[in-house]
């Protein structure tokens, strides 16, 4: 029983030693002959003679001769396993380590209970947990990869409208084919395969490249490359970037107003003084300037808005694309207004608008001939074209003075050339009389 409080004793000792390093799961040598020391005091006829251990020798043997702490030591440090091949106590502990295992990054201290961890909740769940760290974390959410770069060559010469040009070339090709492959048409009709960069230089001064076609071979997509006029491909190219412009940033109507029209604003109410004075004048100014005239006679809260010749073009603009087929737009904006042309008037202000209206016509009889249109009990439009001589438009005044100018500037020139000449003729004249003073003087001499 000593021996086996001694065994028992130095077998506690080592096992401690072994399952503090790394739980060895192989029992050490002084544990197995333990277990059979009190195996054989409890059941002496059922004990073997020789227990299963490991040993080489029999258990009578060993209790015997007292225990070498440093032989249980050095022996518990390897075992041999069936296959007779020694193995050590560190591979058996890597052995034993297959089972899950905390994920590598956890090792660097990523913990996501950690406030640096940032979670991401757009990314895709994984084994190994979603977020991201501040820094350092090589498991950020990677996007897809990025497309291949388009091998546009820089271009030393040329307008900004041609280097543009062929930039729109160049993403076509490449975006037909990612290497760049093209089928080119040379200037003898022949087709030759190869990459957009190889026909650059091959093209002439007065012609560029351009993609007549799209061929298919195989699987894959080729643009078909010729040589086009360079001016009226560039004419293409602006007039398809204009419409584009246009279409981005809305619609835009064409201007088919006249330069030449002007408009001219008569109200219902307008005193005596101003339509003799001021109207009068401001009519038979434009008139000899040689300016058509759109006069509108109405009333003051009506045709006083600042948006109402904007308004009234508008709808001579929409009645012309009404007979060409397109869609109408709403036309009535004001529904007091429209009410009021039927209502009949009191026969003073009847009188009163039609002197205004004679009025009108008659600053324009001699001086334009004129068209009428409307009624007094709303509106009266007149259109106005000026007859006879006119005192030129406003371009053309600005092309006299320019004439003018040019006028008085030769002029100037020629009187300071005149002035040269005459010190020049004075300067020789002096020096003449000086030359014969001197001859004069040797001759005396």
């Amino acid at each position: 029983m000593q021996l086996s409080r001694i065994c028992t004793r130095n077998g506690g000792q080592l096992q401690r030693r072994c399952y503090s390093s790394k739980k060895d799961l192989h029992l050490s040598l002084a544990e197995k002959l333990r277990k059979a020391t009190n195996r054989q005091s409890r059941n002496e006829e059922d004990t073997p003679k020789y227990p299963s251990t490991r040993m080489n020798k029999p258990l009578g043997s060993l209790l015997n001769k007292p225990i070498n702490i440093e032989s249980l030591r050095s022996a518990s440090k390897t075992s041999e396993p069936s296959n007779g091949i020694p193995r050590s106590r560190d591979s058996l502990y890597q052995r034993n380590q297959n089972g899950p295992r905390r994920p590598p990054f956890n090792n660097d201290g990523f913990d996501p209970r950690r406030p640096s961890f940032k979670r991401d909740n757009n990314r895709a769940p994984t084994g190994r947990g979603s977020g991201e760290r501040t820094s350092g974390n090589p498991f950020y959410k990677r996007g897809p990869p990025p497309p291949p770069q388009i091998e546009i060559p820089t271009w030393e010469y040329g307008t900004d409208l041609e280097k543009e040009y062929m930039n729109e070339v160049f993403k076509n090709i490449y975006e037909i084919n990612k290497e760049g492959l093209v089928i080119f048409i040379n200037q003898d009709g022949k087709l030759e395969n190869g990459t957009i960069l190889n026909y650059i230089d091959s093209v002439p001064t007065d012609s560029v490249l351009g993609v007549a076609d799209i061929q298919e071979q195989g699987i894959e997509k080729v643009a078909l490359v010729k040589i086009y006029e360079r001016r009226g491909k560039l004419k293409e190219f602006s007039d398809k970037k204009a419409d584009e412009i246009t279409k981005q940033f809305g619609r835009t109507r064409k201007n088919k107003r006249d330069a030449s029209l002007k408009n001219i604003k008569v109200s219902w109410e307008i005193s005596q003084s101003d339509l003799d004075n001021q109207k009068a004048s401001e009519i038979l100014t434009q008139l000899k300037k040689g300016f058509k005239l759109l006069l509108v006679v109405g009333e003051k809260r009506v045709i006083g808005r600042k948006t109402f010749f904007n308004k009234l073009h508008r709808r001579e603009e929409e009645e012309e694309e009404q007979e060409q087929g397109q869609e109408e737009e709403e036309e009535i904006e004001n529904y007091e207004e429209e009410k009021e042309v039927f209502e009949d008037l009191n026969p003073y202000e009847e009188l009163r608008r039609t002197k205004v209206l004679d009025q009108v016509k008659a600053m324009l009889e001699g001086n334009a001939t004129y068209t009428i249109k409307g009624d007094i009990r709303s509106r009266v439009l007149i259109s106005a074209e000026p007859t006879g001589k006119t005192e030129g438009t406003k371009e053309e005044v600005v092309d006299e003075k320019k004439k003018l100018k040019e006028q008085k500037k030769l002029e100037r020139q020629m009187k300071e050339k005149l002035r040269q000449e005459k010190k020049k003729a004075k300067m020789e004249s002096k020096k003449s009389k000086v030359s014969h003073i001197l001859e004069a003087q040797q001759n005396d001499e």
